[in-house]
């Protein structure tokens, strides 16, 4: 049976930080719709391990009313990798009205290098 695994800064926590962060709540106001509109926005977390050791992966997620019937669904993306023992903010990628289909291709890119 695997061990599991524990790291300081809790994935509630990682998400606080990144929506803290000056340039992603900066992202946020200016390209998601106004809470009146009632946007469909969700969050992502998840845990990912490279050289540097682990990080967090807080995906914002924005479903975009500019969607194409034929090639699927449009959203406004901020993906921030927060580090799991500092809690420090290590990337972050802002993307406007992506294809879903291509986000996909950019994180399984992303994980890849």
């Amino acid at each position: 049976m695997g061990k599991k695994l524990t790291v300081p800064i809790t994935s509630s926590r990682a998400l606080q930080i990144a929506l803290e962060d000056t340039k992603t709540s900066y992202f946020i106001m200016s390209n998601f719709s106004q809470p009146e509109q009632n946007p469909e926005v969700s969050s992502n977390r998840w845990i990912s391990k490279s050289n540097r050791g682990y990080s967090w992966k807080i995906e914002i997620i924005e479903k975009t009313k500019n969607s194409h019937k034929d090639k699927g669904d449009m959203a406004n993306i901020a993906l921030i990798e927060v580090d799991s023992k500092s809690g420090r903010v290590i990337k972050r990628y802002y993307l406007r009205n992506i294809l879903m289909s291509e986000y996909q291709k950019f994180l399984k890119k992303n994980e890849e290098s």
